[in-house]
């Protein structure tokens, strides 16, 4: 985590979601976890929604049980799951549930109500062809 540090503000600048990932097969990496929830909170407050994933599903040598993950931090409020980026387990459903929470949660640099009208531009017919 230290070597990333210096780049925590930057990329969560603009950001509306981030993903904590930690590796189910070293404990060490669940507890890192609390220290970057820590520093987006102090970089974000609560502007970004936030997934907390374990990974290496695949693997053998679990340290880290999924009800245990469950149990500290869904109960605090964050969605919690678990992928394989080696076999692309549940990396789907991570980016669509992602997706979601961003889209749906409020933004303060965004209005409320937001509508653009979309209208078709009519091209005469004499120029229907043209590339330019």
């Amino acid at each position: 985590m230290m070597r990333f540090h210096s780049l925590i503000p930057s990329y969560l600048r603009e950001a509306r979601g981030a993903i904590v990932v930690y590796d189910v097969t070293n404990r060490d990496s669940f507890y890192e976890v609390r220290r970057w929830l820590s520093e987006i909170k102090k970089h974000r407050d609560d502007e970004v929604e936030i997934i907390i994933v374990g990974n290496k599903t695949d693997c053998d040598g679990r340290e880290v049980p999924l009800a245990e993950a469950l149990s500290l931090y869904a109960d605090s409020g964050f969605t919690v799951m678990e992928t394989s980026a080696r076999t692309g387990y549940n990396v789907k459903m991570l980016f669509h549930t992602m997706a979601r929470k961003v889209y749906e949660a409020p933004s303060a640099d965004a209005p409320l109500s937001e509508s653009v009208l979309l209208t078709a531009e009519e091209v005469p017919l004499e120029h229907a062809d043209c590339l330019c």
